[in-house]
C-alpha cells in the first residue's frame, strides 16, 4: 500500500518545501556574495591582463621606431631595368650611382669538324677535358706596365693611305679586346698583333701616302701605356715598347704563370755562396709583393749583397759586393725548397752580377717552366726544320724563355713555315706555307738537348702542318687552395689511410691537420712514418703518390669512415706499378683531369653518351648542319673560369672554339671621365659587390650608362608610425570599454551598468601616462619637439590619426630629425615610451 505524498504539511497547510528553499537561500548568501566577489575579480584581473597586453603593444610599436634598421631602409632603381636590374641584399650607401653594361658573361662552346651519319665511327683514341691550363691567355690591361695598368680611352690611327679612325678602348679590359676593336675597324687597313712583349701594328694598304701614326684622344694615356705612343713611321710595319714588366708591387702569387713563389715560415729559404768564400742565409717570412723579397735580400747583408729588378723588368739581379777570392757567386735553396728556383735564381753566376731567369710569362704567354706539369721542359737547344720545299735551317731555341719566344724564333727562321698556338691552346702548331710536296722535317739537334722531342714537334712526313699537343701547363701548385678543385666543389674535410707496399699505415686529416693548399697536403703526407713520397703529377693537374718502400704489395689509399677526401683528391684506390727509372714502383696518380676512352666503333651518340656521364663540368650534345652532324660541347659554367681545354688523341674529329666563355663586364663610372672608370668583372652576369648591398644584373649591353638610384625610404618609418597609431587607439578603445558608465532607464528608474573597472585610477594614471608621451613636447631629441610635427595628432575622443602628406614633407626636408626624434639616447620619444611603460607593466612594481 502506497504512503501519502505531500510538500504541505497535514495540519498546517505550509508549504515546507518552498520553506526549506528559501531557508537554504538564505543561508548561502554569503557563500553567492563570494563567488560574485570571486568572478568580478577574476573579470577584473582578465581585463587587466587584456589591457596590459594592449599597452606592451604601444611599446613594441615604439620600438621598432628607436631601431636603426627602420631608418636605413633603402629603395634601389634602375634608369634601364632592360639592360641592367638591382636588386636590395643589404643596407646600401644612398648615392647615386652611373654603369655602363659592357657584355653578358657566356659559356664556352667547341664544336666539331662534320661526321658522316650517325652510323660513322669516329676512331679510337681519348678526349681529355681539363680546366684550365692554356698556353695562351688574354692579359688584362691592369698587369701591364709593372701593375700600373693601362688608362682606358680613345686612340686615333692612320694608315699610309691616309685613312684614320677614331679606336675605342674604353671598354676594352685585356690586351685582346685592344687586339679585337683595332682590327675590328673597318675604315683603317690596319692589324694588330703580338710580338714578344709589345703590341706590333701593320699596315696592309701597301701605299706610301701617309705615315703609319697612332695618336691619343683626350687626356688620357691610352696610346703611351699601350707602348704605342710614339709610333709615326714611314714603315708598313711598327712595333711599340715593352709593356710587361715587373715592378715593386707585384704579387708573389701572380709570379710563375700564378704559380707564385714557395716560402717556407720556419726555416731559411736561400743560401747565397760569394765570390770572397762566405756564404749568407736568408729567411723570409711574410712577404707580400716582389717589394718585400728585395727588401729582406738587401737587408739581410748590405756590404755584400744587392738585389734589384733587371732593366728588363722581367726578373731579378744580385750583386755580389765582395772582393773576389775566387770564390763562386751563386744561389740554391735550402732545406729541399724551391724558393731560389721561384725566384729564378737558382744559378750560378761568371762574374760579379747573377741575372736570374724570367719569373712573369710574356705578352699572352706563359713560361716555359710552366710546361711538363709546372716542372718545366728542360734546356732548349738546337732544332733542324726543313720546310716541304727543302729549305732548311738549324734553329737555336737557347735563348727561349717563354713560349711566344720559341713562336716568335721559329716565325724568323727565314723558312716558309709559320708557327702559332694551336686550336685547343693547350701548344703550338706549325705550319708548311712553302707549296713544296717533300717531307716537313723537325728533328733534335745535334747538342744532345732533345729539342724537337720535348716541344712535342718531332716529324718527318709528307704533310702541311705539325701540332704538338699538350704541353701540359700546370692547372695546379702548391699554392693552389683545396677549396677551388673540383671546379669550386673542393674537398672533403675527412680523413683518408695511406698503406705502402711493405703494410706501413698513415692518416691525413684535411680537417684537422689544417690542410688548405696541395703544399700542405703534400708536406703532410710527405711527413708520416711510411714509404710513400708524395708530388704535383707530370700533367700538372693533381697529386702523385709514389711508393718507396718496396714492399710486395700496392700501394692503397682509403676512406676514413664515410668521407670523400680521397676521391676528392684522386687518390683513392690501388696504385698501378710503373717504372720510375729504377725498377717497377707503385704509384697512384691523382689527375682530375677526365680523361674519356673512345673505342673503335664509338659513334657520334656513344661520344655524346660518355662525355655527359663523365661529370666533366661539360655537356655534349649533336646537331645536324645540312650536310653532317657535328659535336656540340658546352661548358656548364658561364665565364672565364669555366673554359675546357680538349686534348684529343687518335680520334678522327676536331674541335674549334665558336663561343669563348668570357666573364660579363660593366663599366663603373663614367666612360668619358679620364681613365673611363673602373671595369668590373664577374663569371655569372650577377655583381654583388660592386655596390655593397645590392646585387647587379646585366641583362644586355648598353651603350649608354645606366643609373642607380639607392635613396632612403620612409616606409618602414611610415608602417611603424601607423601601427603605434593603431596599438595606441586599441588602448584608449580598451580604456574606454573598462570605465563605461551607461544609464540604459530613467531618472526615476534608473538601469546602470558599469565597465568591469569603472572607478579605477589605474586606468587614468594608464590614460595619463600615455596621452603626456603622445601629445607633450620633448626636448634633447634634436630640431623636432612633438608628435604633432610628423603628423600624428590626437582628436577629441583622445584618439590618435596621422597624416602622412605632412609626414611626407618632414621626411622629404630632414630625414635624420626624424630618426634622431625617436632614437637619440635618453631624450628620444621610443626610450621615454620604453621608460613610461616599464613603470606600468614592468616586471615587479609596476602599475598593471
Amino acid at each position: 500500500m502506497s504512503g501519502i505524498q505531500s510538500a504541505i504539511g497535514v495540519i498546517t497547510g505550509i508549504p515546507i518545501q518552498d520553506t526549506i528553499n528559501q531557508l537554504i537561500a538564505i543561508s548561502a548568501r554569503p557563500r553567492d556574495r563570494l563567488i560574485a566577489r570571486t568572478a568580478t575579480l577574476k573579470s577584473q584581473q582578465v581585463a587587466f591582463t587584456e589591457l596590459t597586453a594592449l599597452v606592451i603593444g604601444v611599446q613594441l610599436a615604439s620600438d621598432g621606431l628607436g631601431r636603426d634598421e627602420t631608418y636605413s631602409q633603402v629603395d634601389v632603381s634602375s634608369s634601364n631595368t632592360a639592360a641592367l636590374t638591382v636588386k636590395t641584399t643589404g643596407t646600401p650607401a644612398v648615392g647615386t650611382y652611373s654603369f655602363t653594361p659592357v657584355r653578358q658573361a657566356l659559356n664556352q662552346q667547341q664544336l666539331s669538324t662534320r661526321i658522316d651519319s650517325l652510323e660513322t665511327a669516329v676512331g679510337a683514341g681519348s678526349i681529355k677535358l681539363k680546366q684550365g691550363g692554356f698556353v695562351s691567355e688574354p692579359q688584362l690591361l691592369d698587369h701591364l706596365n709593372g701593375g700600373q695598368g693601362v688608362q682606358r680611352g680613345q686612340i686615333r690611327i692612320t694608315d699610309r693611305l691616309g685613312n684614320s679612325a677614331i679606336v675605342d678602348l674604353r671598354f676594352s679590359q685585356s690586351i685582346d679586346d685592344v687586339i679585337d676593336a683595332i682590327n675590328s675597324t673597318a675604315s683603317i687597313n690596319v692589324t694588330a698583333s703580338i710580338e714578344g712583349d709589345s703590341l706590333k701594328l701593320t699596315d696592309n694598304t701597301g701605299a706610301t701616302l701617309s705615315n703609319l701614326v697612332v695618336q691619343q684622344i683626350g687626356s688620357a694615356t691610352t696610346a703611351a701605356d699601350l707602348g704605342l705612343g710614339s709610333v709615326n713611321v714611314a714603315s708598313a710595319t711598327a712595333t711599340g715598347t715593352d709593356i710587361v714588366s715587373l715592378s715593386q708591387a707585384t704579387k708573389l702569387s701572380r709570379l710563375n704563370d700564378g704559380s707564385g713563389v714557395d716560402l717556407n715560415q720556419s726555416l731559411p729559404e736561400l743560401e747565397v755562396s760569394f765570390r770572397d768564400g762566405t756564404t749568407l742565409q736568408i729567411d723570409f717570412s711574410a712577404e707580400q709583393d716582389l717589394g718585400d723579397i728585395l727588401d729582406t735580400i738587401n737587408a739581410a747583408d748590405p756590404a755584400r749583397l744587392s738585389a734589384a729588378i733587371s732593366a728588363d723588368g722581367d726578373r731579378i739581379e744580385l750583386t755580389d759586393l765582395t772582393v773576389d777570392s775566387g770564390g763562386t757567386f751563386a744561389v740554391q735553396s735550402l732545406f729541399g725548397g724551391t724558393t731560389a728556383r721561384d725566384l729564378g735564381l737558382e744559378a750560378t753566376a761568371s762574374g760579379a752580377t747573377l741575372s736570374g731567369n724570367r719569373i712573369q710569362g710574356g705578352l699572352n704567354s706563359v713560361l716555359l717552366q710552366s710546361l711538363g706539369g709546372g716542372h718545366g721542359i728542360g734546356e732548349l737547344g738546337v732544332i733542324a726544320v726543313t720546310d716541304r720545299s727543302g729549305a732548311s735551317v738549324n734553329l737555336d731555341l737557347s735563348s727561349a724563355e717563354t713560349l711566344s719566344d720559341v713562336v716568335d724564333l721559329l716565325n724568323a727562321s727565314g723558312l716558309d713555315i709559320q708557327a702559332s698556338v694551336n686550336s685547343a691552346r693547350n701548344g703550338i702548331r706549325i705550319k708548311d706555307e712553302s707549296g713544296g710536296t717533300g717531307n716537313l722535317t723537325i728533328q733534335n739537334g745535334v747538342d744532345g738537348l732533345l729539342t724537337a722531342d720535348k716541344l712535342g714537334l718531332t716529324i718527318d712526313d709528307a704533310v702541311n702542318s705539325v701540332d704538338s699537343g699538350s704541353l701540359n701547363v700546370a692547372t695546379i701548385n702548391t699554392n693552389t687552395r683545396l677549396d677551388s678543385l673540383n671546379s669550386g666543389r673542393g674537398v672533403d674535410d675527412s680523413s683518408f689511410i695511406i698503406t705502402d707496399s711493405a703494410g706501413a699505415i698513415g692518416a691525413v686529416n684535411i680537417a684537422a691537420d689544417g690542410i688548405e693548399t696541395i703544399g700542405d697536403l703534400l708536406d703532410a703526407i710527405n711527413g708520416l712514418s711510411i714509404g710513400v713520397e708524395a708530388r704535383i703529377n707530370d700533367q700538372g693537374d693533381g697529386v702523385y703518390l709514389i711508393d718507396t718502400a718496396g714492399g710486395a704489395d700496392a700501394l692503397k689509399v682509403e676512406e676514413s669512415g664515410s668521407g670523400t677526401a680521397a676521391a676528392d683528391l684522386g687518390i683513392l684506390g690501388t696504385g698501378t706499378s710503373v717504372d720510375l727509372g729504377s725498377g717497377p714502383q707503385s704509384v697512384i696518380d691523382g689527375a682530375l683531369t677526365p680523361s674519356i676512352d673512345i673505342d673503335d666503333d664509338d659513334t657520334i651518340d656513344d661520344v655524346i653518351e660518355k662525355i655527359n656521364s663523365a661529370d666533366a663540368g661539360v655537356t655534349a650534345s649533336r646537331f645536324f648542319d645540312g650536310i653532317g652532324y657535328r659535336l656540340s660541347i658546352t661548358s656548364n659554367e658561364s665565364g672565364k673560369s669555366g673554359r675546357v681545354q680538349l686534348d684529343l688523341s687518335g680520334i678522327g674529329i676536331s674541335f674549334d672554339e665558336v663561343v669563348e666563355g668570357r666573364d660579363a663586364l660593366i663599366l663603373v663610372g663614367s666612360a668619358d671621365s679620364v681613365g673611363a672608370g673602373v671595369l668590373a668583372s664577374s663569371s655569372t652576369n650577377s655583381f654583388e659587390e660592386v655596390i655593397e648591398g645590392v646585387t647587379l644584373t646585366v641583362k644586355e649591353p648598353s651603350q649608354n650608362p645606366v643609373t642607380v638610384n639607392v635613396q632612403r625610404t620612409s616606409s618602414k618609418v611610415v608602417s611603424s608610425l601607423k601601427l603605434l597609431v593603431e596599438q595606441y587607439n586599441k588602448v584608449i578603445d580598451k580604456l574606454a570599454t573598462l570605465r563605461s558608465f551607461n544609464n540604459s532607464g530613467s531618472e526615476s528608474n534608473p538601469n546602470i551598468s558599469t565597465g568591469i573597472l569603472f572607478g579605477s585610477t589605474e586606468l587614468l594614471r594608464v590614460e595619463q601616462a600615455l596621452g603626456d608621451l603622445v601629445t607633450g613636447r620633448i626636448s634633447g631629441a634634436g630640431s623636432i619637439r612633438s608628435l604633432a610635427e610628423l603628423g600624428v595628432d590626437v582628436d577629441e575622443e583622445g584618439k590618435l590619426s596621422f597624416d602622412q602628406e605632412k609626414f611626407d614633407a618632414k621626411y622629404a626636408s630632414d630625414p635624420n630629425a626624424i630618426s634622431s626624434f625617436f632614437q637619440t639616447e635618453e631624450f628620444g620619444l621610443s626610450v621615454r615610451f620604453k621608460t613610461e611603460i616599464d613603470k606600468l607593466t614592468g616586471v615587479g612594481d609596476s602599475l598593471l
